[in-house]
């Protein structure tokens, strides 16, 4: 029997499961990050101490981006307060006008 099967999948499914319950209990009693994390130190300790945590990359540093200029900012607003449908139609014509621009090209 390999380790990888289904009964250890089922397993980490539950223990995902178990974690997302106690962080839903977090947020809906105010609980911030802190206190959070404090409450799941026995179990980050634990993997650590298997070197489970050690083996999962994490990146470091957040990537670089350019400053955003006020248009782009703009747009961002906007596609947070648009149903999926709108941004789906915004992204099939702005894709329709590249094709367009790419097609008059010679």
């Amino acid at each position: 029997m390999t380790f990888q099967n289904d009964t250890n999948t089922k397993r980490v499914q539950k223990a995902v499961a178990r974690v997302q319950q106690i962080v839903d209990s977090a947020n809906s009693n105010g609980a911030g990050a802190d206190e959070l994390a404090a409450m799941l130190r026995p179990l980050t300790d634990e993997l650590t101490a298997l070197g489970v945590l050690a083996t999962i990359d994490h990146p470091t540093q957040q990537p670089e981006f350019e400053p955003l200029t006020v248009g782009q900012r703009a747009a961002l607003k906007l596609a947070e307060q648009a149903s999926l449908r709108e941004q789906i139609v915004s992204l099939i014509a702005r894709l329709e006008a590249h094709a367009d621009q790419l097609a008059d090209q010679p």
